[in-house]
């Protein structure tokens, strides 16, 4: 059962990055692969985390991917939130420029 929480996680992760950097009409490559590995970096651990018995180490391994998780969570949140304030700066813009 807590494996699937893992494997749902993981796939969260791949969603909600292809909805913010899939919309993205620029984007920063190094933060963009820096996503990736992060993303690989989970499923990794899913996959060590599915395949040891040893609960120290299951212990272990969950924190690093709650720790990822989070990192993922706020860098897709600020992306998001600055895209939110963009569309906003170029929706005055616009309207200041019809005026």
């Amino acid at each position: 059962m807590a494996i699937d929480f893992f494997e749902k996680e993981v796939k969260r992760l791949r969603d909600r990055f292809n909805k913010t950097f899939g919309k993205a009409k620029t984007v920063n490559m190094r933060v963009r692969t820096n996503a990736i590995l992060a993303i690989c970096w989970a499923d990794i651990i899913t996959k060590s985390i599915r395949e040891t018995s040893d609960e120290k180490r299951t212990g272990e391994m969950t924190r690093e991917f709650c720790r990822i998780r989070g990192v993922m969570k706020g860098l897709f949140d600020l992306m998001e939130s600055n895209k939110e304030r963009s569309d906003q700066e170029n929706a005055k813009t616009r309207q200041a420029a019809t005026a």
